[in-house]
């Protein structure tokens, strides 16, 4: 009879690994800091990104200060996402509204455009204003969904541009 080969992130490994408050661990959503135990409280944080964790039964990190429901798993050199099957589901979802977002308005805006046709203008060589309010719909919906994109997915270079434009106004604002 053959043993049964074991995964490498099996979820006895998983439990056999504790997540300790005393240790350091990279800083999953950053990937720059470095997390750490908050002292008097059962809790993680980033002294870079200040995210707050918390660890759950299954020694799940989970982020608590967002409304995202992230979690992730530390394997022993790095952390692994644990997305839930509703989110999986609702992925295709939620970019089919982020498509639609940044199509339907710019359809509107150039099927008016085409409908009632603006006066002839003398011969400037560029854009119409019909044209270039079309182009300025799509884009200004585009960066409005692609915000929402790096704000969800945290990607590491936009955390790190965002703190380093956060600490460079913060003398601003505190004042």
């Amino acid at each position: 009879m053959t043993k049964p080969i074991e995964s490498k992130h099996s979820e006895q490994q998983f439990l056999r690994q504790p997540l300790s408050f005393g240790d350091r661990y990279p800083c999953p959503v950053c990937r720059y800091g470095q997390i750490e135990g908050i002292f008097w409280v059962d809790a993680f944080s980033c002294k870079f990104c200040r995210h707050i964790f918390t660890v759950d039964s299954l020694q799940q990190l989970r982020l608590e200060d967002t409304a995202q429901p992230l979690k992730w798993r530390w394997t022993g050199d790095r952390w692994v996402s644990t997305r839930s099957v509703a989110t999986e589901e609702s992925l295709l979802l939620i970019w089919g509204l982020g498509l639609a977002f940044v199509l339907i308005p710019t359809a509107l805006v150039w099927l008016a455009n085409h409908t009632f046709p603006a006066l002839p203008a003398r011969e400037s060589g560029g854009l119409s204003f019909s044209a270039l309010w079309t182009v300025l719909t799509f884009l200004s919906h585009g960066s409005i969904v692609a915000w929402f994109c790096l704000e969800y997915y945290q990607i590491p270079i936009y955390l790190i541009l965002k703190l380093y434009v956060r600490r460079l106004f913060q003398p601003i604002l505190s004042a």
